[in-house]
């Protein structure tokens, strides 16, 4: 394990391994990010500071963390208030790592929520406070995306957050691949 320090927002390339999966984790042991790579480099963006460890080698640092073309969001169908938006751990809850009560603004996250990547975990969270504003999970999908992109994290982990937390089922499958069309359209 390669162990670095990141000081404020940055791009890192790393060489990876198409056999073996690009690790990182953050001081204290949590998985920050995880992926396949096809090829054999993969840039990961680290929006905040901190320590990390990884698995794989640096071949490049410093980059800017530019965002790109955000994708534009419909028009909103509820209008909860985000200044209240607050979660709180359930461990009864079993079938998702997380739901919202967006009357109340109050997102609950079960036991499986904490086995995700932090970068997952953030796009959940982001997905369920899309709540507030959306009710079509495609609509809180592009929500949380815009909002993932904004804080400097990759487009490329909202959809592999997407593709490895929702169920495969053709509705999901169809949800996630309109979701790419629509984001790498506007990179």
């Amino acid at each position: 394990m390669q162990v670095f320090e990141v000081s404020g927002p940055e791009m890192i390339l790393f060489e990876t391994n198409p056999v073996r999966p690009l690790l990182i984790y953050k001081k204290g042991g949590a998985v920050y990010h995880c992926q396949k790579s096809k090829n054999g480099f993969t840039g990961v963006k680290f929006p905040r500071s901190g320590i990390y460890s990884s698995n794989c080698k640096i071949v490049e640092r410093g980059k800017d963390i530019k965002v790109k073309n955000l994708p534009d969001l419909p028009k909103k169908d509820r209008n909860f208030d985000p200044e209240r938006f607050h979660i709180v751990f359930n461990p009864d809850l079993k079938n998702t790592p997380a739901r919202i009560f967006y009357e109340i603004s109050r997102c609950e996250v079960g036991p499986t929520f904490y086995a995700y990547p932090i970068q997952w975990q953030q796009f959940i969270l982001l997905h369920e406070k899309g709540h507030l504003f959306y009710s079509q999970e495609m609509d809180a999908d592009l929500y949380a995306v815009r909002e993932f992109m904004k804080q400097g994290f990759n487009y490329s982990q909202a959809a592999y957050a997407m593709q490895n937390v929702l169920r495969h089922n053709k509705e999901n499958i169809q949800r996630i691949e309109k979701i790419l069309n629509i984001v790498t359209n506007e990179n």
